[in-house]
């Protein structure tokens, strides 16, 4: 059994990528509860780790700051 460094999802043996496996689902958790307590017209923004580069969702913009 690997421990934190696991690259392969243990399961389907597929690689494991950070951002659609661990943090797209948690945002959608995370707004989701947000949205229980207040309305569900509220827009909520969230980033990305700062200079790394992911794959975006189809629901997701992307709009990085080029300064």
């Amino acid at each position: 059994m690997s421990g934190a460094g696991t690259t392969k999802n243990l399961v389907t043996g597929k690689k494991v990528d950070w951002y659609t496996d661990f943090y797209f689902p948690l945002l959608n958790q995370w707004a989701e509860h947000v949205r229980t307590v207040t309305s569900l017209d509220k827009l909520i923004f969230v980033e990305p780790i700062p200079n790394e580069v992911y794959s975006s969702p189809s629901l997701i913009v992307s709009a990085p700051d080029k300064h």
